[in-house]
């Protein structure tokens, strides 16, 4: 009988082993923070996600890669021109000062990919007065501007991808976190 139960006592153990190494896989993967720091920031990326969403759709439509149904007479196709300019521009500053101001809150790889996008999009801000529909400027350019506003628009795609990567890796990172409660 001493035998049997010794081995039902490594049986036993084992299958606790078992489960203890199991527990701590799922402990080595999450990362546990305070309910007051998840909330902080989880509310810090729902700005970001905001305001960056915000800045990439205006960006969007200086150089659409999709279909851009504009009015047929040019004088109203201009004011919709230059209305896109005006709501990128305060699309772009609004979201850089949002990711300048959380910066010491969010890990830095999020913060340097907050900040390319960012970067991407004033470039095409940028762009769009020297390449854009409104300019019209001599032939001796006409070369150059062509292959600027190609960038331009291949550029477009990139900001789309890399939101989109964005969006992946803070959704895993938040998959990843899990709220210590406090008892």
């Amino acid at each position: 009988s001493n035998m049997i139960a010794e081995r039902l006592s490594k049986k036993y153990e084992l299958k606790m082993n078992r489960r203890l190494e199991s527990y701590k896989a799922g402990l080595d993967k999450k990362t546990y923070i305070s309910r007051a720091r998840f909330d902080t920031e989880f509310q810090i990326y729902r700005e970001l996600s905001e305001s960056v969403l915000s800045m990439v759709e205006c960006t969007y439509w200086l150089f659409p890669s999709g279909l851009d149904r504009l009015p047929i007479d040019e004088e109203n196709q201009k004011k919709i021109y230059v209305e896109r300019y005006e709501q990128a521009g305060k699309a772009i500053s609004l979201a850089q000062k949002s990711i300048r101001a959380n910066a010491p809150f969010i890990p830095n790889d999020f913060y340097n990919m907050f900040e390319e996008l960012g970067n991407l999009c004033l470039q095409q801000h940028s762009m769009f007065t020297w390449c854009g529909p409104l300019r019209s400027g001599p032939e001796l350019f006409s070369k150059a501007k062509a292959d600027a506003e190609d960038a331009c628009w291949k550029r477009t795609d990139e900001i789309l991808e890399k939101r989109k990567e964005l969006t992946v890796r803070l959704r895993e990172y938040l998959e990843k976190l899990d709220v210590l409660e406090e008892k």
